[in-house]
């Protein structure tokens, strides 16, 4: 079975390629939970450049169109479905905007207030010390919401470190805390629900869903940080049987 048939076939893995490529692939209405982390387009230049955004370039985000990859991946989301977009605070707007035409409401504004910031240009402005996300649900069916045990409410606000790379091993400059997606996760989806990240990255949504019991697909451009995003993926207490390697099945974990 080629990776094509596995995707449509809903199994679980990290796979190589393209997401708006594999997104495609999904059967329509099949995904319960979006986890997704798409670039910010904080480098320059970038599709926005229309309104009237000056440019510097990390190398890595530019140019990324925000709202191509959302069309096609909203009509694989079930009604009732959730979606959580992290980006820029500069485009939620856009975001929310793009959401409403797509048939989805976004819910919340979630936060991630980081305990150990980047002091980048603290001399001159306040220190960056937060990342936001957008929670929105599909319309047409209720959604999942599953209230933390213990606390009287969830605010959405999560407070935890950026996390530093394991010696000897590069990290993905944009990797989220593995402990903030298990929260989301268990938030917003059930036990064996379905979660899709078209943006692996350093693989935080793969190793949350798999400690949460949770399927899941994984999509990742970069062969560079796909490889890296399966072997987080092998690091969490409840591994994988099989590794999608981009046409290739090697086994994994048992």
């Amino acid at each position: 079975m080629n990776d094509a048939a596995k995707i449509a076939a809903l199994e679980t893995g990290i796979y190589l390629g393209d997401a708006i490529d594999l997104i495609r692939l999904l059967p329509n209405g099949s995904v319960d939970l979006v986890s997704a982390d798409p670039p910010y387009n904080t480098s320059r230049p970038n599709n926005m450049h229309t309104m009237g955004r000056g440019g510097f370039n990390f190398g890595w985000d530019g140019n990324f169109d925000q709202l191509e990859w959302l069309k096609e991946i909203v009509p694989k989301v079930r009604e009732g479905g959730s979606l959580v977009i992290w980006n820029d605070w500069k485009n939620l707007g856009l975001m929310d905007a793009a959401l409403v035409e797509l048939n989805c409401e976004a819910k919340r504004v979630l936060l991630w207030q980081k305990s150990n910031p980047m002091p980048r240009n603290k001399n001159r402005v306040p220190v960056q010390g937060h990342e936001f996300a957008i929670w929105a649900v599909k319309k047409g069916a209720k959604w999942t919401f599953n209230q933390t045990p213990g606390l009287g409410y969830d605010t959405g606000e999560f407070t935890y470190p950026i996390p530093r790379a394991p010696s000897g091993r590069e990290r993905h400059p944009s990797k989220k805390p593995d402990e903030m997606f298990q929260h989301i996760i268990r938030m917003f989806s059930n036990p064996r629900d379905l979660v899709v990240d078209p943006f692996a990255g350093g693989g935080t949504t793969a190793y949350a869903a798999a400690v949460e019991g949770r399927r899941h697909i994984s999509f990742e451009l970069s062969m560079k940080w796909h490889a890296e995003a399966v072997e987080h993926w092998l690091e969490s207490p409840a591994p994988p049987a099989v590794v999608q390697l981009g046409g290739l099945s090697e086994e994994g974990a048992a």
